[in-house]
């Protein structure tokens, strides 16, 4: 398959087998040790370090309602807190409602894999955005830092 040994072959067609080769190469080592995977894990979370990730408080799907006629409900809630503020978020089959407690201006983001919607909640903490697909997280910028939810899959 090489062309390299081809009369004529063209310096691309060179280029390209070594390129070949080398993938090839690449692919014929041993397995990358496990200590070393673990250390490269480890320095990548390092590049959000000044991001705090907030601890979850409240789910609407593992606590209990009390004096509801039925718990069927459309509507998934979850409650996050850390860097003094308190992020409710409710998810809906049309959109993710935000109040970020206290009340103020703050700028957000709502990511998901396949979109990052940026916006600025009113000056009660809230907004509102179109419904997402699963999973999400929200993003706010606090004057003490970064307060980042964990992934909402379901």
């Amino acid at each position: 398959m090489s062309t390299v040994d081809e009369p004529g072959a063209s310096p691309s067609d060179r280029l390209n087998d070594a390129l070949v080769s080398a993938v090839n190469d690449a692919f014929e080592t041993d397995p990358i040790p496990r200590d070393l995977t673990q250390f490269a894990l480890d320095a990548f979370a390092w590049r959000v370090i000044d991001e705090e990730l907030a601890a979850i408080t409240y789910d609407s799907a593992t606590t209990e309602l009390v004096g509801i006629r039925g718990t069927a409900s459309q509507r998934h809630s979850f409650r996050f807190e850390g860097r003094g503020v308190a992020v409710s978020v409710s998810l809906s089959g049309i959109s993710v409602v935000v109040s970020v407690e206290p009340a103020g201006r703050y700028s957000c983001r709502i990511e998901s894999p396949s979109s990052v919607t940026d916006t600025v909640s009113d000056d009660e903490g809230q907004f509102v955005v179109d419904h997402r697909p699963l999973p999400v997280r929200v993003v706010v910028e606090t004057p003490a830092g970064r307060l980042v939810s964990p992934w909402i899959i379901g």
